[in-house]
């Protein structure tokens, strides 16, 4: 075979090969990210509407503090384990904040008011004593404001 006779089959090798890369990646891309398995009709219609009844909110659970808290005053948020700015709790804490605001909180206990989000109420008396915090309000379990010991 000539040399000459090659090229022209490489390139429909290279055409190709670019096809098949691009339905790949059409592929990947239109996938749905979050598939709903056995949607249900009544809650699609609800979301269909802009409806939330029914649908849990992010955040909340946070929602319970707020009949308690003053929106101008900053609040420590004190969790089940000391405040670590590249730990997974800071998932919580901006979330909570966006829930309370205009509410400030801050991760760290040094305000003289806190907000006790912990898991249990054991964990909240563990925290509450390492951190120097006396309940002073229960919420829920492990849960509550709480003010600094003078």
């Amino acid at each position: 075979m000539p040399p000459s006779s090659l090229v022209p089959m490489k390139k429909l090798e290279w055409i190709l090969g670019i096809c098949v890369l691009s339905f790949g990646f059409a592929q990947v891309l239109l996938r749905p990210v979050h598939a709903i398995q056995n949607p249900d009709p009544a809650v699609l219609v609800r979301m269909a509407r802009g409806a939330d009844e029914g649908i849990p909110k992010l955040g909340s659970e946070f929602d319970l503090f707020r009949p308690y808290i003053s929106p101008q005053e900053t609040y420590s948020f004190i969790m089940d384990f000391p405040f670590n700015s590249y730990g997974s709790i800071m998932k919580q804490i901006y979330t909570a904040q966006s829930v309370l605001a205009p509410v400030l909180l801050n991760p760290k206990t040094v305000e003289k008011n806190a907000l006790v989000y912990c898991s249990n109420s054991a964990q909240a008396q563990r925290r509450l004593k390492e951190t120097g915090y006396v309940l002073t309000r229960p919420l829920a379990n492990g849960k509550g404001l709480a003010v600094k010991k003078s």
